[in-house]
């Protein structure tokens, strides 16, 4: 419960700070590689399917793995853990502003509001 607590202020004070490295983005950039490596050839659905559950699966067992490594230390470490994987998950006060100026763009011209679009993309992906 501290974890989430402590994770939920982290996001609402600082959002998601862009000079920070964040894990979105390596899962991004890792789907885009196998991507260039696999999206030739035949039986791409089936290789993108397989990237997919392949990707997942390593993530949640590094994830799995670090955090059991940290627990047998000491469970103050666990908590910070949880604590900041949940305020890179909320991405709560992120979302909202980026919404926010997607909308304010579209009030003013279409033109604005593609610029804001592919902006939200890059952030996402």
């Amino acid at each position: 419960m501290d974890s989430l607590l402590i994770g939920w202020v982290l996001d609402l004070l600082l959002g998601d700070p862009a000079r920070l490295p964040h894990p979105i983005v390596w899962f991004g950039k890792m789907i885009a590689f196998g991507g260039h490596l696999l999206n030739k050839g035949s039986y791409r659905k089936l290789k993108g399917a397989l990237m997919a559950i392949f990707l997942i699966a390593f993530v949640f067992a590094m994830t799995w793995l670090l955090r059991y490594s940290l627990a047998s230390y000491l469970s103050l470490l666990t908590t910070i853990f949880d604590a900041i994987i949940i305020f890179y998950c909320l991405a709560g006060t992120t979302l909202i502003r980026e919404v926010r100026a997607v909308f304010l763009a579209l009030d003013r011209s279409l033109t604005n509001y593609t610029f804001c679009v592919i902006h939200l993309k890059g952030i996402i992906f």
